[in-house]
């Protein structure tokens, strides 16, 4: 197979940063000195030739910069936070007559990268949508980063950070969490790992990028699709999914959700779900935040139970928000029983970012309907409805 250019270029970073893990880490060179020169000349030229270089490319002069602490930043423009399916049906209603983007959407935390003048200036977490926190100084340890690209406009990217399955089997035993046990999932060890305070120690997590959406420009390109494929001319790697011609058929969507899963394995990548959105960006601009996409998770968690945010959705209650729904989902960390629990036994919601006296006293005032309760745990009916 005859590499391109940008593959060459992500080939040779991996290659000289596995030479450097062997020499220094390991003590065990695979190669001799004059090998690694030679590579790192061909890495050096080829940075110089197509202007790109990525972030943890060993041609950087300055090392693995360390922080004392995350800094908050505030998204100017939120994260979309998808709906999630339920059922293969969900899909359909959902696509009806658009063409849609289908995408392998990885078990990972989302990250933002922000670009001006060609220089990688930010990378920042998800958090609560609104509001994340600044991990620029680990975009160094993370492979399949630019960090220098020669597109000079404006240009903010979202995607996933996640280790490899076979990677994070050969590191769970031997890394433990911040409460002292092993790593329960790659997921955990990915979102624990971004946000470490020395990239030298992110460095060696083996953590990938892998893009999804384009948040900010290629404006003059009129679909997510031909964005995402516009990526690759600046050294990210490609977006693994399809794009629909037209309306997606039963036989398409069904086709979809058996393949796509099989390649997943195939190329070792940790799979969440799988991400349908609406192609055409004039159309996904005339939906509400977040309603133009779809994710539909695999491994069948939906068939059990709700999603956190929908059943938070479902309760309809007027304050509760996006931003609102954001900070319950973040502080309880998705899992409903929690939530519950919390409202059950008086819980001080005031504590949480976003939440006043009043929406405490809604969500209350819900809960002490106990058919509502019921509905909640086996909501399937309404969520349905709203998805």
């Amino acid at each position: 197979m005859v590499l391109t250019t940008f593959q060459q270029l992500r080939d040779l970073t991996a290659r000289l940063n596995r030479y450097r893990h062997e020499y220094h880490d390991l003590k065990a060179p695979s190669v001799i000195d004059e090998e690694y020169d030679r590579v790192l000349g061909d890495l050096t030229a080829l940075e110089k030739t197509i202007g790109t270089r990525m972030a943890d490319s060993p041609t950087w002069k300055i090392g693995y910069p360390s922080v004392k602490e995350l800094k908050q930043v505030v998204h100017t423009i939120p994260f979309p936070i998808p709906r999630v399916a339920a059922r293969v049906e969900d899909i359909a209603n959902f696509a009806g007559e658009q063409k849609v983007l289908i995408l392998l959407y990885l078990d990972g935390p989302t990250v933002k990268l922000t670009y001006e003048g060609g220089e990688l200036i930010e990378m920042t977490t998800q958090g609560n949508g609104s509001k994340g926190e600044d991990i620029t100084h680990n975009a160094r340890a993370i492979s399949g980063i630019p960090a220098k690209i020669t597109c000079q406009e404006r240009l903010v990217v979202l995607g996933k950070v996640f280790i490899r399955p076979s990677d994070f089997e050969e590191l769970k035993n031997t890394l433990i969490s911040g409460d002292g046990k092993p790593y329960p999932s790659g997921r955990d060890f990915a979102e624990d790992s971004v946000r470490l305070l020395e990239s030298a120690v992110c460095r060696d997590r083996r953590l990938t990028f892998m893009p999804f959406h384009v948040l900010e420009g290629f404006v003059m390109l009129e679909t997510k699709a031909k964005r995402l494929q516009e990526l690759g001319r600046y050294g990210f790697c490609g977006s693994d999914g399809l794009a629909s011609r037209g309306t997606l058929s039963s036989e398409d969507l069904n086709g979809a959700l058996e393949k796509l899963p099989k390649y997943a394995q195939k190329q070792d990548l940790p799979l969440d779900g799988i991400l349908f959105a609406y192609n055409d960006v004039v159309v996904s601009k005339t939906q509400t935040q977040g309603q133009d996409i779809l994710i539909f998770k695999t491994g069948g968690e939906c068939d059990r139970r709700p999603p956190f945010m929908d059943c938070l959705a479902a309760m309809n209650i007027p304050e509760l928000g996006m931003n609102e729904v954001l900070s319950l989902a973040l502080h309880f960390c998705d899992n409903l029983d929690d939530f519950e629990e919390a409202v059950m036994t008086g819980y001080d919601f005031s504590q949480i970012p976003s939440v006043d006296a009043a929406l405490q006293e809604s969500i209350c005032q819900w809960f002490q309907d106990e058919e509502k309760l019921v509905s909640l745990d086996g909501a399937a009916g309404t969520v349905g409805e709203m998805i």
